[in-house]
């Protein structure tokens, strides 16, 4: 019973003195706003944005899957595994680094729908970052 007491007491005792979040609320200045940081577009954000819908593809959901392998006549009828092998920045046929646009390269391995037989394709798609967020060029997603 005296431990019921004393952690009521307690509880009372940090809600006057104000030491809970709720209240604090209110006392922030006016005007600041709680944005969390944008991240600065690289090609470890591109490889995350790309690991999203393999993880989506793998996990069943076909209908990311020709805007992440946007491979027309390569006839995959299932997929083993899909690992992604590089991101790189793209750059300029002048050797300037394209701001924003990166390439990410992977390694699919699967089975052919037609012949059963195993099939491994490197496969390279295209991601930029638009100033809020990326998408893999050319997918409809």
């Amino acid at each position: 019973m005296n431990h019921v007491v004393l952690t009521s007491l307690l509880i009372s005792l940090l809600l006057v003195t104000g030491c809970s979040k709720e209240g604090n609320i209110g006392n922030e200045a006016v005007g600041q706003a709680n944005v969390p940081e944008v991240e600065a577009p690289s090609p470890e954000g591109a490889r995350a944005h790309v690991q999203k819908y393999i993880d989506r593809l793998m996990g069943g959901d076909e209908s990311v899957k020709s805007g992440l392998l946007s491979m027309a006549g390569v006839p995959f009828g299932s997929f083993n595994s899909i690992e992604i092998t590089s991101s790189t920045p793209i750059y300029s046929k002048s050797g300037e680094k394209v701001d924003g646009m990166y390439s990410v390269r992977m390694l699919v391995n699967g089975t052919d729908s037609i012949s059963g037989k195993p099939i491994v394709k490197n496969v390279e798609r295209g991601v930029m970052h638009n100033g809020t967020d990326y998408q893999i060029m050319g997918a409809q997603f």
